[in-house]
């Protein structure tokens, strides 16, 4: 099968596990200390699924809010992720009924999306028959990595890597 869709304890899988992916896409609860999901954030884990990835493997994790005033937790990610990946994009989107822009981090060890023109996207869209798509497209895909220069000075200024020893405490 192409893909594989795996409801478990991701860290445990991970550890026991001995394959290797091309994509991995993560969708975890919130980072809440003690909270079920509060390791899958740390550099432990990270460096983890960095080994099961595939050469030009790609991995995205959500971020958490990306809004004005509230981007402590996708900073710290993101700089987590990048103690352990040469290559991580944060980008953000609007979620609905989120009512807020979220982030994400998409970190590589190959492709760089931020490559991508707005006609290469389409043409790759169109070329896999997804020319009916609501929301993504070649335009949509630059200004999903446009950040606003509030949240890239705080991306550059975040100074916290979140481990097994130094979780992330939401404020």
């Amino acid at each position: 099968p192409r893909t594989k869709l795996y409801h478990t304890d991701a860290g445990q899988y991970l550890q026991n596990s001995n394959e290797r992916y091309d994509v991995i896409i993560i969708d975890l609860p919130d980072p809440q200390e003690g909270g079920p999901a509060s390791l899958l954030y740390t550099q432990d884990f990270y460096r983890l699924l960095r080994q099961r990835l595939n050469p030009n493997g790609v991995l995205t994790i959500q971020s958490e809010a990306c809004a004005q005033g509230n981007t402590s937790i996708f900073t710290a990610i993101n700089k987590t992720l990048s103690s352990v990946f040469q290559q991580v994009f944060p980008y953000k989107a609007l979620i609905p009924s989120f009512a807020t822009e979220w982030g994400f981090n998409m970190a590589s060890l190959g492709p760089n999306p931020l490559e991508l023109s707005s006609e290469q996207i389409d043409i790759r869209l169109t070329n896999r028959d997804c020319n009916n798509l609501r929301f993504y497209d070649g335009q949509t895909h630059q200004g999903l990595f446009t950040l606003p220069k509030n949240i890239r000075k705080a991306l550059e200024q975040e100074p916290r890597v979140i481990t097994d020893y130094n979780p992330i405490v939401p404020n």
